[in-house]
C-alpha cells in the first residue's frame, strides 16, 4: 500500500529503509507508467532521501529528481486529486528556499473544491487531510480567504478528529 510505504519513509531515519520503498515505488512504476500516483510517491520518497542525506550535491539531486518526478505525475494526472495532495504538501513541507510553495498553492487551490465538496472516491479523513494542509499552505503563503476557507471546511467535516480539533480555532 503506497500510503504506508510512505508513512514508513517518513518514520525513518534510515536510509536503506527508504531507498528500499523508493526500489518498491520505482517496480511499480516500471510496471504500470500509467501509475500516477505511484510516480508521485516516488518522487515524494526521494524528497524523503534528500533529508536524510549527509552530503549536500547527493541532497539537491535527490530533492530535485523527487519534484521532477512529482511534476510529471501532476502533468500526467491534472485531475487526481490525490496526485496533487501528494505533491502539494510535499511543496509546502520542503524549505521555502527550494521554491516549491507556489507549487503547493497551485495544487491546493485545484484541490480544494474537490475535497469541500467529496467525490472522487476520497474518504472524509483524505478530505481533512486536504483541507487542513490547503490551510496551513495558504495561510503562510498569504492567502487569507482561502486559508479561512480551508480551515472551515476541515473542522465541518469531522470537528471531533484531529484535523477537525486542530482547525476549531
Amino acid at each position: 500500500d503506497y500510503h504506508q510505504w510512505h508513512e514508513k519513509c517518513l518514520s525513518s531515519e534510515d536510509t536503506k529503509t527508504i531507498d528500499h520503498y523508493i526500489a518498491e515505488y520505482q517496480r511499480k512504476v516500471d510496471a504500470n507508467p500509467g501509475d500516477h500516483l505511484a510516480k508521485v510517491y516516488l518522487g515524494s520518497a526521494y524528497t524523503l532521501r534528500s533529508a536524510e542525506s549527509f552530503w549536500g550535491p547527493k541532497k539537491l539531486a535527490y530533492l530535485k529528481k523527487g519534484g521532477g518526478l512529482m511534476d510529471q505525475a501532476v502533468t500526467a494526472a491534472p485531475d487526481d486529486p490525490r496526485v496533487r495532495f501528494i505533491r502539494g504538501v510535499n511543496g509546502y513541507k520542503v524549505p521555502k528556499r527550494f521554491k516549491r510553495r507556489n507549487i503547493a498553492v497551485m495544487d491546493f487551490t485545484a484541490i480544494l473544491p474537490i475535497a469541500e465538496k467529496g467525490g472522487h472516491g476520497l474518504t472524509i479523513r483524505e478530505r481533512q487531510a486536504m483541507l487542513f494542509y490547503a490551510w496551513r499552505t495558504f495561510d503562510e503563503e498569504g492567502h487569507p480567504s482561502a486559508a479561512k476557507r480551508s480551515k472551515q471546511a476541515c473542522h465541518r467535516l469531522d470537528p471531533k478528529s484531529w484535523y477537525g480539533i486542530e482547525s476549531a480555532s
